[in-house]
């Protein structure tokens, strides 16, 4: 069963709307609502970078989803995801996204291995039990 379409943000359909992080997030206020909109750009963006094939992509958005033609369970998971990408970006900084994160890095009082998610952990549960393929090789 399609649902109604999420309304346009930043020029482009994106997979949640400022109203749907605003109920996500306990306790969200924002002052610019236009870089909330760039935020959910991104998140949406990461979200649709997890999720598989699934043929030509949105002409109008460059996404692979047009959540209109989602089930209802499907396109609340996908927004719900990406709201939850979007708590992601904002707590750990727009920063993280933009520089590698260790691998392995030594030094005489501290250790690291492995690297951070660039996917939060809320994302993977918000599209369990959603039927959504999921691309393969991407470490969240």
């Amino acid at each position: 069963m399609p649902v109604t379409p999420l309304p346009e943000t930043t020029g482009a359909s994106v997979y949640a709307t400022v109203a749907d992080v605003e109920s996500f997030i306990e306790g969200w206020t924002t002052t610019d609502s236009a870089a909330l909109d760039r935020l959910l750009d991104r998140a949406s963006r990461d979200v649709d970078n997890l999720l598989g094939d699934y043929g030509d992509r949105q002409p109008a958005t460059d996404l692979k989803l047009d959540p209109t033609t989602l089930t209802t369970h499907q396109a609340y998971a996908l927004r719900r995801a990406t709201c939850a990408q979007a708590e992601y970006r904002y707590e750990m900084g727009e920063e993280f996204f933009t520089r590698d994160q260790y691998g392995y890095v030594s030094g005489p009082d501290f250790q690291r291995r492995g690297s951070l998610a660039r996917i939060g952990p809320k994302v993977l549960s918000e599209l369990a039990d959603s039927g959504f393929k999921m691309a393969t090789g991407i470490a969240a």
